[in-house]
């Protein structure tokens, strides 16, 4: 699975869910931390944009994203078999 993320906001937490033992656990937690570019007053400009991947173990498919914090967007979602 691969997912790219835009955050404007501060920071947020992205995580991978796969079905487990009757709930979903999160296999893939990923921390985004935008920081402060030069030039910018008070430390509010700029984006970040990143790529995340994640490669399953057999039979442990990924059935959902969580994020919290910050604002995030997808921008895209591949997956692959």
């Amino acid at each position: 699975m691969r997912c790219e993320v835009h955050s404007a906001g501060s920071e947020a937490h992205l995580g991978f869910l796969c079905w487990r033992h009757g709930g979903f656990e999160e296999v893939q937690t990923i921390h985004i931390q935008r920081r402060p570019l030069r030039g910018y007053r008070d430390g509010n400009g700029g984006r970040l944009s990143t790529i995340v991947e994640y490669r399953a173990e057999p039979l442990r498919e990924v059935h959902g994203l969580v994020w919290r914090g910050g604002l995030l967007r997808i921008a895209g979602l591949s997956l692959m078999p």
